[in-house]
């Protein structure tokens, strides 16, 4: 009996070759090579970020260039937000078609007045809710009874494992009054599925941030 010829176009070979990223966890759990697509910036066409990628992006610039202000006025922070997504927009590996349209109509184009407030008013309560034992850690490391590796903690903290293959960048790490170690994640998007409960995908990640912060900081 003859074998069928293989289908054109389904001799797709990817692999990943950086360390997994717990961001994309989520994605990897719906599609593997997806994850693949999106993480790899040579050996498989990347597939750039979107539009809710890209106000993510914006956010935390701006959450990082206010650290120190915890209440920026919303002209401020419109003006910062227009400028952190301009700086996105103008990355090389960015969505074409987004390009684009920033170009020709500017940021209207990518976001409604609603999302904007949106995006403000998640900014402003980010920086009004920050943990007070977390406010040295924005910029700099932050002052512990141990000064075990301070620079763990902080904002955009690099958290890796040789032993997993995996490393990511938490937005936020510090040490409670209590001792506990907080992981922080900020998302500029709804965190809650329908019922109520955390989405998988934001579980997934933090969850990754956790096991490789235990990792690092290692027995007390």
């Amino acid at each position: 009996m003859s074998k069928r010829p293989p289908a054109p176009g389904l001799d797709i070979q990817a692999r990943r070759t950086k360390p997994v990223q717990p961001s994309k966890l989520g994605v990897f759990s719906m599609c593997p090579l997806r994850y693949v697509f999106e993480t790899e910036g040579t050996g498989a066409e990347r597939i750039p970020p979107g539009l809710m990628a890209l106000r993510g992006i914006a956010a935390h610039r701006v959450i990082k260039t206010f650290a120190r202000h915890p209440s920026p006025s919303i002209p401020e922070l419109r003006q910062a937000f227009h400028g952190a997504a301009t700086e996105a927009v103008a990355a090389q590996d960015e969505n074409p078609l987004i390009r684009f349209a920033f170009q020709q109509s500017g940021l209207s184009a990518l976001f409604s007045a609603e999302q904007l407030a949106s995006a403000c008013h998640f900014i402003r309560k980010v920086l009004a809710r920050r943990p007070e034992a977390a406010t040295a850690t924005f910029g700099q490391a932050a002052v512990l009874a141990k000064p075990v590796r301070p620079s763990m903690f902080g904002a955009e903290r690099k958290l890796a494992s040789h032993a997993l293959d995996m490393e990511g960048w938490a937005d936020l790490l510090y040490k409670g009054s209590d001792g506990s170690v907080h992981v922080v994640d900020f998302k500029t998007g709804n965190v809650l599925e329908g019922d109520g409960q955390p989405k998988p995908s934001y579980l997934l990640q933090v969850a990754a941030y956790g096991v490789l912060a235990k990792e690092m900081l290692g027995p007390d």
